[in-house]
């Protein structure tokens, strides 16, 4: 007879349900949570995953994270026909970039509403504070600190020094932004870096929404941790994590 505990692990245990073909897929059904079979397999190829041929928690998490900084909407954990061509096509993010790109980007977006109680103080220190550093700028110590808790450690304030280590690093660019990415801003057109902030999503038109710190929110004004819609025209560059 099975002990009380041994019944309720074989309750948890997921029930699997034969999963839609890839052809199924593509003209309309979603893989998800729970299924099994080949079409699970070929999708856990391509995302770089063990080949188990069940789609379990750890692969829908994958699935979010491809989602979200592939551009692919809606971010949903499930695979359906969208989702199917962004797998095929080239150059998309998957594995361990997909995953630490989105870990900076979920990261960032909890801090959202963080604000100064003064110039370059108040509940905002606690990125400064980190790194034991005092009352300062902080748009880099969010940086700094976002990446550093998403598993990508960094420690700059400086935002001329973020761009002269991006480049000397290789990690610089000045086209093709991805979510995750650092975002350097030139107001004034001179050609160094004046502000820095975070790539939440690239937008159709070459713009970016981002994530920064010491910026103003776009109606009060109060100095915090704010999303900002950026045009192309202000943007230096782009550091890769």
């Amino acid at each position: 007879m099975r002990s009380g505990g041994a019944l309720e692990a074989a309750a948890k245990e997921p029930v699997w349900t034969p999963a839609p073909t890839l052809a199924e897929v593509a003209a309309g059904a979603l893989l998800k949570l729970g299924h099994e079979g080949p079409a699970v397999e070929a999708v856990q190829e391509l995302l770089k995953l063990t080949v188990t041929g069940r789609f379990d928690a750890r692969m829908q998490d994958a699935v979010h994270d491809f989602q979200l900084v592939n551009g692919v909407s809606p971010v949903s954990k499930t695979v359906g026909a969208g989702t199917l061509r962004a797998l095929k096509r080239k150059g998309t993010l998957k594995g361990k970039e997909a995953s630490l790109r989105a870990d900076i980007v979920e990261t960032a977006r909890g801090e959202i509403g963080t604000r100064e109680g003064g110039v370059n103080a108040g509940e905002a220190q606690k990125y400064q504070r980190f790194f034991k550093r005092g009352p300062e700028e902080w748009c880099a110590d969010f940086v700094s600190w976002v990446y550093t808790h998403a598993g990508k450690k960094m420690n700059q304030s400086s935002v001329t020094e973020i761009v002269r280590q991006m480049k000397k690093a290789k990690r610089w660019k000045t086209s093709k932004p991805l979510p995750g990415d650092m975002v350097i801003f030139d107001w004034n057109g001179d050609g160094s870096g004046d502000h820095i902030g975070l790539v939440e999503k690239v937008n159709k038109d070459g713009s970016v929404k981002t994530i920064e710190g010491n910026t103003p929110h776009p109606t009060t004004r109060k100095h915090g941790v704010w999303e900002k819609d950026r045009e192309k025209s202000v943007i230096l560059g782009y550091g890769r994590p």
